[in-house]
């Protein structure tokens, strides 16, 4: 009722009262009516049986069959009769006629005499024989001595009994009329109820509407609507009131506008050069990760070509440390990756059911030692949940989780767990670290964010972990859930949905290598850096493969023309010289020695148009600097391929 309007307001206060009245009145007459139809059935029926059982008197007491019968037929005839019975004082049948009974069942008798339903009214009268004296038979001269007395009548008693059923079919028809005249009169009351109360309403409903119509037009920004002020009294007032304050408020939206206008302009010329900004610098990143991945991924080969050389110490030192940092540099530049690709929506879930516990050992065992070195403590606590998940992304956010809490936890420990809340299994990390602000909790999951670095050292991570569990997070569908305070630690958790034990098979586990050695594989090396292609030369070279080396594709071509070589693997840059893409060689390739040649893009851009690209074409995309570790587990899986 909050949202009537004034007319539904009116014709409810109206039609109610009225409808209820009539309702009661109605139930009231009808019922009265209906009882008496009821009553009048139930003595038609106990007149007949009262005047059947007078009548059949003498021919019960004299066991006069065929004038009984011929006493029910004629009952028999009678309006809504169904049946009459007809039966001595032993209960035996003396004259039956129609679907009458003897009498009713016993479970269904309120009264001796009188069984009433829905369909059928049973009524039951006892058949009495007065007895008379002897003498009564005699004439005066011949009545029999007595001693001198006369004998009085004797008192009466019961011969027999008479049971006569009606039908209620017709009571039931008449009942029925009755009701559907009662209703019809009922309707028709409260439809001219209605468009009485109705017309009666509109006097006021109709100048309301207009000023609520006014009103909505006004609302949707129609400055200009007005109300039409003819009704009288206070209704007047407020039509007059509501044009007031509709020319108010477009006087004052004119002077909005021009302001608006002048504001935005002054805001389209700063977001167009704050777009042209933007331009320019995600141009300047993707150069410029082109380029620093360029000489750090040659970097990275010649570095894992020079560690397998026979060194002295101090060079192998030397070498240790080259290598430490690149792969600093290259674990930024992963970190980065990860985010563009997440961005870019290029990672696709395989999600299945596995069993938690696995899980938690790679973890307890992975940064056991490190806990330990910084003399804290560190424990999984046993599970025996299963979850459906990406096991490969949620071991992801679960490595970053646990990194995080080892490295900002100086005293204490850190402890992984999973409770179980209804269908959801709740996994946990939980650290007595420093806390986090409430009002910090937010920025954690931002880029380069570091609370407790202020200094940037690199030793305490590069800000880009809890980042990319949120991405992955928001992936799989995982709510992420931050709880802590300064001085009490932190606790990073993780909502998954729950399935049984073994209800699900668990993703393919990795290929296993059928060998080791690489000797034999015939490698194609594509790339017009020379930097790039002697150190991606030496390093196969020193896994005993057999290198073709091009600065484009037909030079690739050619070269292995001559040498007459049939390629294992095209490993190939996205950006060759005078323009030409990766993309388009590799095609050239497959056409030439067929679709299952394995085929592999090596680029430094990580766009999320490069991604698109290469996974559109089936092709495998390698980002530089390319780890020597990665690019031998892809030929590695070539041979077992191959094999």
């Amino acid at each position: 009722m909050k949202n009537w309007g004034v007319s539904a307001r009116v014709l409810f206060v109206a039609m109610v009262p009225a409808a209820l009245m009539a309702l009661l009145l109605t139930a009231y007459f009808v019922s009265s009516r209906f009882s008496e139809l009821d009553e009048s059935l139930v003595q038609q029926a106990r007149a007949i049986a009262r005047q059947m059982a007078v009548a059949s008197d003498y021919g019960v007491f004299a066991g006069n069959r065929e004038a009984l019968q011929v006493i029910t037929d004629a009952a028999l005839r009678q309006d809504n009769v169904r049946g009459v019975t007809i039966v001595d004082a032993d209960g035996y049948t003396l004259a039956h006629s129609g679907a009458a009974d003897a009498a009713p069942p016993p479970s269904m008798r309120p009264t001796p005499d009188l069984f009433q339903d829905s369909e059928r009214v049973i009524v039951s009268q006892y058949v009495v024989r007065q007895r008379v004296a002897l003498e009564d038979f005699f004439d005066a001269g011949e009545k029999p001595s007595s001693g001198g007395k006369v004998a009085p009548h004797s008192a009466p008693r019961v011969v027999g009994r008479v049971v006569v059923e009606l039908s209620s079919r017709s009571l039931q028809l008449h009942k029925r009329g009755l009701l559907t005249a009662a209703m019809v009169i009922l309707v028709a009351v409260l439809m001219i109820g209605a468009v009485l109360a109705r017309r009666m309403s509109r006097s006021v409903t109709t100048p309301l509407h207009e000023i609520v119509t006014a009103a909505e037009r006004i609302g949707a920004g129609e400055l200009a609507a007005r109300v039409q002020a003819t009704a009288g009294g206070s209704l007047r007032i407020l039509a007059r009131g509501v044009n007031r304050m509709a020319q108010r408020l477009e006087a004052a939206r004119d002077e909005l506008e021009s302001r608006i206008q002048a504001a935005t302009q002054e805001l389209k010329e700063k977001k167009e050069e704050a777009e042209r900004a933007n331009l320019a610098k995600s141009r300047f990143l993707a150069a410029a990760s082109h380029d620093l991945r360029q000489p750090i991924h040659a970097l990275g080969l010649f570095v894992a070509d020079l560690a397998q050389q026979d060194l002295s110490p101090p060079a192998r030192s030397a070498v240790h440390h080259i290598q430490a940092s690149a792969d600093a540099v290259s674990k930024l530049l992963d970190s980065l990756l990860d985010i563009s690709r997440l961005d870019a929506g290029v990672v696709m879930p395989r999600v299945a059911g596995f069993p938690l516990e696995p899980l938690f050992s790679r973890l307890e065992r992975d940064f056991g030692k490190l806990a330990t070195d910084k003399g804290i403590r560190l424990r999984a606590v046993p599970t025996g949940c299963w979850v459906r998940s990406d096991p490969v992304l949620l071991e992801r956010i679960l490595l970053n989780l646990v990194s995080n809490a080892v490295r900002y936890t100086a005293r204490g420990g850190v402890l992984i767990g999973a409770r179980r809340r209804g269908r959801r299994v709740v996994v946990e990390v939980r650290d007595s670290g420093p806390g986090i602000p409430e009002g910090e909790q937010a920025a954690v999951f931002q880029e380069f964010v570091q609370l407790g670095n202020p200094e940037r050292s690199r030793a305490k991570g590069l800000g880009l972990g809890l980042a990319i569990v949120q991405r992955l997070s928001q992936l799989l569908g995982h709510p992420l859930i931050l709880r802590s305070a300064p001085g009490y630690g932190s606790t990073f958790a993780v909502e998954l949905d729950e399935v049984p034990a073994g209800a699900q098979d668990r993703p393919d586990a990795p290929p296993q290598w059928l060998r080791e050695s690489l000797e034999g594989l015939s490698v194609v090396v594509i790339d017009d850096d020379p930097l790039v292609s002697a150190s991606m030369q030496g390093l196969l070279q020193s896994w005993r493969c057999s290198v073709v080396v091009g600065e484009s594709g037909a030079d690739a071509l050619w070269a292995l023309e001559q040498s007459g070589t049939v390629p294992d693997a095209v490993l190939c840059d996205l950006r060759l010289a005078e323009g030409q893409s990766g993309l388009d060689v590799l095609d050239a390739m497959r056409q030439r020695y067929g679709n299952d040649l394995a085929c592999a893009l090596i680029s430094g851009d990580t766009a999320p148009e490069v991604l698109h690209a290469a996974r559109a074409r089936g092709y495998l995309l390698l980002h530089k600097p390319l780890q020597p570790a990665k690019l031998r587990a892809l030929l590695q899986t070539i041979v077992t391929e191959r094999g």
